[in-house]
């Protein structure tokens, strides 16, 4: 794959720093100002939340949890940051000690788990079997030769700040990324990449390159190339994906993202950061009636009309 900043292709990002790695994802996801500032260090998945409907973002909008959602969080933390289970997770036991000694299985309601969730309420709670069958996803995928080799010569959630400055307003953006895995640049294999750990029902090459349209990995995948280019002087330019499945038997998949998948993910995050600027400059938030490319808006309203596939 070509460098995407040689020739007419300047990077966008300039004053690129590392503040460090092992970061917690916590530490990442704090907000450091109150949202419609200009201080407020944008990081992707934020940016993103933002252009789906800005008015919804500057009220608060957060995403909720999902099972899968817990499911992903164990297993970056277990792959990537193993070190730090013991302090964000708690496996509930599987059985509690009843009075006379006897074992009974987990209940809610008794003293003896009311008082272990309340020892545990810091962290995010995970029962048995999830741990087991997590620490089995774990195995399977550390058993692919090639994830395994990636995932041993990379630093881990590496977290990179740097700034975009917006031509049409003159207002200047500080960004932020983690990155799942940074590799030694001096690996013969993959020194000149960066990867992201993602958990999926099916990664399957068909319903995975649908993911990466609809959940914006590419995007994702660019936006970190391009901060972390801003940071450092070695080229990393080829975005990669390692893959555990979620269900049994947890099958590991390996995906490099095309030129024509960056190409389009860094169009997108230009158009969210130059109309985050616009918002900033004008404070006005769009709700979803808002101009667009193949929308019609009709004294206010959005005209809903069927897809081609339809």
């Amino acid at each position: 794959m070509n460098n995407p900043f040689a020739g007419e292709l300047p990077n966008p990002f300039t004053n690129g720093k590392i503040v460090g790695e092992n970061i917690k994802p916590e530490t990442y996801h704090q907000e450091n100002c109150a949202r419609g500032q200009p201080e407020l260090v944008m990081g992707r998945g934020n940016l993103m939340d933002f252009f789906r409907c800005p008015h919804r973002w500057l009220k608060g909008w957060k995403n909720k949890p999902s099972e899968a959602k817990v499911w992903g969080d164990i297993m970056d933390c277990k792959v990537l940051s193993p070190q730090q289970f013991r302090d964000r997770f708690a496996v509930k036991p599987a059985k509690y000690p009843a009075e006379g000694g006897q074992m009974k299985d987990w209940h809610g309601g008794s003293t003896w788990c009311k008082q272990w969730m309340a020892d545990h309420a810091d962290k995010q709670l995970v029962n048995a079997d999830t741990d087991a069958e997590s620490n089995a996803a774990v195995k399977e995928l550390m058993e692919n030769a090639e994830a395994r080799e990636f995932i041993e010569c990379s630093a881990r959630q590496v977290m990179v700040t740097a700034e975009y400055k917006d031509k049409e307003t003159g207002l200047l953006i500080p960004v932020k990324t983690l990155i799942d895995l940074v590799p030694d640049p001096e690996h013969p294999k993959f020194g000149k990449d960066l990867a992201d750990f993602k958990t999926s029902a099916d990664a399957h090459p068909f319903p995975w390159g649908r993911n990466v349209n609809n959940y914006g990995y590419h995007i994702q995948g660019v936006f970190y190339t391009d901060v972390w280019s801003a940071a450092m002087p070695e080229t990393k330019d080829t975005f990669r994906h390692i893959i555990s499945e979620s269900e049994f038997p947890y099958e590991p998949a390996l995906r490099i993202l095309s030129q024509e998948f960056m190409d389009k993910g860094r169009e997108k995050y230009l158009d969210a950061l130059q109309l985050y600027c616009q918002c900033l400059k004008t404070g006005t938030w769009p709700n979803y009636e808002m101009e667009g490319p193949g929308r019609l808006i009709i004294n206010g309203w959005l005209l809903v009309s069927p897809e081609n596939w339809m």
